[in-house]
């Protein structure tokens, strides 16, 4: 790697690849028994996701205010959205309307914590767990 300017040459030790074995580690003790797998953003995060459970060719609840990052992921996978109203006051998933739009086609739901604001996660785990549904938690904005 060459770089031209000398405040830029100061920088070229941090494009060098280095281990993650000591992160690795380090991780490994702090979730013990836990699955990790680093993504290197938010939507590939989401494509994995979508792919491990399986959840190609079905339809998926998500909130109406949403990145448009997923669009295409949606189109890729064969995932009908299905939109659900938001809370005006938290931009987050009316959880009031989940049970009313869960039809045979459904397998998921998308719980975005927009801008930071959590949703209301026990509630929306119970419905999940009464309807075998799968949950993917977007925490890329909180």
């Amino acid at each position: 790697m060459y770089f031209v300017h000398p405040q830029l040459k100061s920088l070229k030790p941090l494009f060098k690849k280095t281990s993650d074995a000591g992160l690795k580690q380090k991780l490994a003790k702090f979730f013990p028994n836990r699955y990790i797998l680093f993504t290197d953003s938010g939507r590939s995060a989401f494509r994995v996701a979508v792919k491990e459970l399986g959840l190609e060719n079905s339809e998926m609840l998500v909130p109406a205010y949403l990145c448009d990052i997923f669009l295409p992921i949606f189109q890729r996978y064969g995932i009908k959205p299905i939109f659900l109203d938001i809370d005006l006051k938290t931009f987050n998933i009316n959880i009031s309307e989940i049970e009313e739009k869960i039809t045979p086609q459904t397998k998921s739901i998308l719980a975005s914590h927009t801008y930071g604001t959590p949703n209301e996660m026990d509630k929306i785990l119970e419905i999940a767990k009464k309807h075998n549904l799968k949950i993917i938690e977007d925490c890329a904005h909180a």
